[in-house]
């Protein structure tokens, strides 16, 4: 089936409840959706309850999937949400289970290649370019031909020969760097033989069941898998709007996104671009970045100084410095702190909102570094479906490449992109993937008293080096308390 299928049996279910254009969806799709689930879980049961709670997502967010060209890539990318959702659910002793389990099978078959292959394969193909994965996804697990792989991404058989056989060299490459070594030919030909398998008996009627119905029927784990999986979109939302409300709009995505390296004869787009700066962030384990931000609006100017120090899961520590004023900010027992100029000490009252006040502090906000590092950028006003956000923003025309420049030397791309109210341009490393400089432009105002620029320049960045709470945590001066939560 072509694309353009998806799309009729998409708006017919959203506008028409039709559950025979869902079931339809369901019996294309659950076999792929079903071995991805599987090689994530390693348990059948488990990678059918994933593949129930997908279908469950994609029910309920349906009408706001406007894409459907690319709906084998967001059921692929949805697919390894849930099951790393089901993942933190177990206990940890069922994850070294399979890794034990996974270990022995490769130690049992020696050399073949799918038992080396399989633990590393959706890792390797998320790590893809998107246009990369969906040639990948379209070829080896929906097994098109290269003349169809070419129809739905909108390129000739050559072009998609191309784009296949350099997604495989990127593959190899992957695989190699963890130690599983194969050629091109033995990778394709495995892909083909077992990236897609078929689901048990009975699961595309029992999915279609109970995900037409939204989950009405559905049993109580996987409500609560489904539960969470939407909390975690709905959490991403919601940092997207605060780190937008405070001038924080940064390019990126929130879908896994794959840093890739262009070939010396081409050049990457801005969408690319933008794609392997995220999926770089992601990769990281902590950053420290200093730097300087301007805030111009008519007449008047404003400059702010600022340190931050980022780690993971949700750690951080921040100082900012504008007019003889400090604030510092930081994370430390689930809880969000702040001490400004050495005296006022005190607890957030809503511990999402830190990173708003720290952003905040310089009247516009813009540490763009902290949205690519918590991989916080996505659908913010648009309403869409955040993973059709970001390939809509990747491939849009108003998103450009401009000329090359330095930023303190280093060789930056110059990337440009419309987001709702300003015009933002990133300055990336073109080595190391950094955000090195970031402008925000506001739409013209009526009152060109209101229009405003802000500017930022990083430097001092340092990236995968330990930081403990003795970095993350400073030190309160003596006599100084802590006061009561103050109210947002």
């Amino acid at each position: 089936m072509q694309p353009a299928d998806d799309s009729v049996l998409l708006r017919q279910y959203s506008e028409d409840h039709s559950e025979d254009a869902f079931a339809a969806l369901v019996t294309r799709h659950v076999n792929l959706v079903y071995s991805v689930a599987l090689r994530q879980a390693g348990n059948p049961h488990h990678a059918q309850e994933i593949t129930q709670a997908v279908f469950v997502i994609l029910a309920q967010k349906a009408a706001g999937l406007r894409h459907a060209r690319a709906l084998t890539s967001w059921l692929f990318q949805t697919t390894r949400l849930t099951a790393a959702n089901f993942a933190r659910s177990e206990a940890r002793r069922h994850r070294r289970e399979q890794e034990a389990f996974m270990q022995s099978k490769l130690d049992e078959t020696g050399g073949e290649a799918w038992p080396a292959i399989a633990p590393l394969l959706d890792s390797a193909v998320a790590a893809l370019s998107e246009s990369e994965r969906q040639a990948i996804l379209l070829r080896y697990y929906e097994d098109r031909n290269l003349r169809e792989v070419g129809q739905a991404l909108g390129a000739s058989e050559d072009a998609a020969e191309k784009r296949v056989s350099r997604a495989l060299e990127k593959l190899r490459k992957f695989l190699a760097r963890r130690g599983v070594s194969f050629t091109t030919t033995i990778i394709a030909g495995t892909l083909t033989a077992h990236s897609v398998q078929a689901a048990p008996a009975g699961l595309a009627q029992a999915v279609t069941a109970v995900a037409a119905a939204k989950g009405a029927a559905a049993g109580t784990s996987t409500l609560t898998l489904v539960k969470g999986v939407l909390k975690i979109m709905a959490w991403t939302k919601m940092k997207t709007a605060v780190l937008v409300g405070t001038g924080l709009l940064l390019a990126g995505g929130a879908i896994t996104l794959g840093l890739t390296q262009t070939a010396a004869d081409e050049k990457p787009t801005a969408g690319e671009i933008l794609r392997q700066v995220q999926t770089h962030y992601d990769a990281l384990t902590t950053l420290r970045d200093s730097g300087t931000s301007v805030l111009q609006t008519a007449g008047r100017q404003q400059a702010a100084t600022f340190q931050v120090k980022f780690a993971r899961p949700h750690r951080y520590a921040m100082t900012l410095g504008q007019g003889g004023h400090t604030a510092n900010m930081w994370n430390a027992n689930g809880h969000e702190y702040g001490l400004v100029d050495q005296k006022m000490y005190f607890q957030f009252a809503d511990d999402v909102q830190n990173l708003q006040g720290v952003t905040g502090f310089n009247g516009a906000g813009g540490l763009s570094v902290a949205g690519f590092f918590y991989h916080a950028f996505g659908e913010a006003q648009t309403g869409e479906d955040e993973d059709a956000f970001i390939t809509r923003l990747a491939a849009g025309k108003n998103t450009v490449r401009q000329r090359d420049e330095q930023v303190a030397g280093f060789d930056c791309y110059v990337i440009t992109m419309p987001v709702p109210a300003f015009q933002v341009t990133l300055w990336i490393g073109q080595k190391d993937l950094l955000i090195h400089k970031r402008r925000l432009v506001s739409a013209p105002q009526p009152d060109p008293g209101d229009n405003v620029t802000f500017t930022e320049i990083h430097t001092n960045l340092v990236v995968n080096e330990p930081l403990t709470d003795d970095d993350l945590i400073p030190r309160i001066p003596a006599g100084v308390k802590l006061q009561a939560v103050p109210q947002h």
